[in-house]
């Protein structure tokens, strides 16, 4: 899948035929990445059953369900897509033996018409955040958008989830193929952001501190306490942002 950027958003150019550059393997599956794909990584799909990780993983492939070759802004990119449906606890690296250094991202599905789906959600970027302590990419997704007027789980609740466990946040339809591509290129952006160092020729001296206040006001403080939320609130749903 080749995608580019223009001023009215993201365009999928199509997709390119090539060599298979997605690697799904689901539950049964007895094949381990060793290691990371150059220019690309392997992302854990997790989230409970029925929650749209299969038909995620396949439109990760290709938007026609054909593994392919992927492209992002001209440059080769390889996915190795993993798909679980652990219960709590977490036991994905039991199942595939896999090291939290050897992945990139987790993208923790749940189904916004489906309150328990989102309860392991809610389960797993805890345990991924804060008992196994990863620093590595963490996109929580609000699947099955497409039956909105049948919703459960409220925007703002999900955001709040996403924001606690410092996680991008977005909703997909899998069915519709609504915002997966922005899911798989936000997704590639998150890794690049976070996990690559950025090329830097030269080394610049840390800014001057800036003065204290001596006494600050009340208000002063709810005014960094309402930017601290706002901040938080737009950070988790900005895929294509740090």
């Amino acid at each position: 899948r080749t995608f580019t950027t223009t001023p009215k958003g993201l365009v999928n150019a199509g997709d390119v035929v090539r060599k298979t550059g997605v690697n799904i393997l689901m539950s049964s599956g007895s094949h381990v990445p060793q290691e990371a794909p150059a220019h690309g990584g392997i992302i854990v799909l997790q989230g409970d059953e029925g929650v749209g990780k299969t038909s995620l993983c396949r439109q990760f492939s290709s938007s026609e369900y054909m593994g392919t070759y992927n492209s992002l802004a001209g440059e080769p990119t390889s996915l190795t897509m993993i798909c679980t449906t652990p219960p709590p606890p977490l036991v994905c690296t039991q199942a595939y033996q896999l090291d939290d250094v050897n992945v990139d991202a987790y993208l923790v599905v749940f189904s916004i018409v489906d309150l328990a789906s989102f309860r392991v959600a809610r389960d797993l970027a805890r345990q991924l955040r804060v008992n196994l302590g990863t620093d590595r990419v963490i996109v929580l997704v609000g699947n099955k958008s497409d039956l909105v007027r049948k919703r459960q789980i409220k925007l703002d609740e999900a955001r709040q989830v996403a924001a606690t466990y410092d996680c991008k946040y977005l909703e997909t339809s899998a069915a519709l193929n609504h915002h997966v591509d922005h899911l798989v290129v936000g997704t590639l952006t998150q890794i690049r952001l976070q996990l690559l160092p950025p090329a830097t020729d030269v080394l610049l001296a840390p800014p001057p501190p800036r003065p204290r206040a001596r006494t600050p006001s009340p208000v002063s403080f709810f005014n960094r306490l309402f930017r601290r939320n706002v901040k938080s609130s737009v950070s988790c749903e900005g895929i294509f942002m740090k």
